[in-house]
């Protein structure tokens, strides 16, 4: 429903929690269909927000977190490489500006698509509780992230690899047609995928269909372009 915008370009030396982020400044772009639900939202201090762990890796039962040094349950964690990667932020509202929020606090990295968006409301939402598991035993200092958790990226071809993203739609074959078409004429050697698969779709950043992926890299995405225009991108 949107994207979120932040300092960060890479998971290296991103605070890992909003705790330690304080002062970091951002701001979320929410798709104009979604933007009426942003009424009476800048009454609140604070947001949750849900989002896409876009760049994480392969879910992995047993991960060693940024906070420590021994491998834990991946569910006694907040590790990014899950099942469903979903994150959990809880940021502060400076202001909402049409469909645009201004935020402070983001511990997120910049591109990541944005799933919604709930009020925080202290009474409902902070619970007293005295045990925090293997967390009671160690130090809260400020650390960063590192790479531990992205996904590797992947050797390039001797093929250029083509993906279209989506669901099979009328204009998903088009931009299939156009593609094949632009890199037929540019007499490239190629491989073409279709990813239907929601979470995949996702997994590029991608939140509108159909899109472009040229080896790894999303190069249009919610329309169809000319073979002309996607001759250009292959170039």
């Amino acid at each position: 429903m949107g994207v979120i915008h932040s300092p960060f370009k890479e998971n290296k030396d991103m605070p890992i929690q909003p705790a330690m982020a304080q002062g970091v400044a951002g701001s979320i772009q929410v798709f104009e269909e979604f933007a009426a639900g942003l009424k009476d939202l800048a009454g609140f201090d604070r947001i949750w927000l849900l989002f896409w762990f876009h760049q994480a890796g392969p879910a992995r039962m047993s991960v060693t977190p940024f906070l420590d040094t021994q491998e834990r349950g991946l569910f006694a964690t907040r590790a990014p490489s899950r099942p469903n990667p979903i994150g959990l932020s809880n940021v502060r509202l400076l202001a909402v500006e049409g469909s645009v929020l201004r935020v402070a606090d983001l511990d997120i990295l910049d591109g990541t698509p944005l799933l919604d968006i709930k009020p925080c409301v202290p009474r409902f939402d902070y619970l007293d509780a005295t045990r925090c598991g293997w967390l009671d035993t160690v130090t809260m200092r400020n650390r960063a992230a590192d790479d531990r958790f992205e996904r590797k990226k992947q050797k390039k071809k001797n093929n250029m690899k083509l993906q279209i993203l989506g669901t099979g739609c009328a204009k998903c074959n088009a931009l299939t047609m156009a593609a094949e078409k632009a890199a037929q004429s540019l007499g490239l050697q190629y491989e073409l995928e279709k990813v239907t698969d929601l979470n995949r779709i996702m997994s590029f950043g991608v939140m509108m269909t159909p899109a472009l992926v040229v080896d790894g890299k999303v190069k249009v995405s919610g329309k169809v372009p000319s073979v002309d225009e996607i001759k250009t991108m292959l170039a």
